[in-house]
């Protein structure tokens, strides 16, 4: 996953699509990740303001199975971490003053993604 940083570096850009997991289908995922490929989409953001469905690692699985594009979750909380993703990619909200949006969820989040040992 260097390759933000590779890219970078040369003065190139990256081109990520982001994925509500809630509002997927499995047949939709395998004609989304078709047109990703095409597109030469760099990365899958994989996330969502809610994401109330129990399916998650099953999203992951499917769009690692139809291309070979990076999946990097995008957790709006410490219940959108999966092992199966390649990456995370935590924001926050600077501008906030709720201390729980700025690092809370974050901290939570940690032990979850030790227990999927990310390499």
């Amino acid at each position: 996953m260097q390759l933000i940083p590779r890219k970078k570096a040369k003065g190139l850009k990256s081109f990520a699509v982001l994925v509500d997991p809630d509002k997927v289908t499995p047949d939709g995922i395998a004609e989304l990740t078709a047109k990703c490929t095409e597109a030469k989409v760099d990365y899958l953001f994989l996330g969502g303001s809610l994401v109330i469905t129990n399916h998650l690692d099953e999203v992951i699985q499917q769009i690692k199975a139809t291309c070979d594009i990076p999946v990097v979750l995008f957790p709006g909380s410490p219940s959108q971490v999966s092992r199966y993703a390649d990456a995370l990619l935590y924001l926050s909200v600077i501008s906030g003053r709720n201390a729980e949006l700025l690092i809370g969820q974050h901290v939570i989040s940690a032990v979850p993604v030790k227990k999927a040992a990310w390499k």
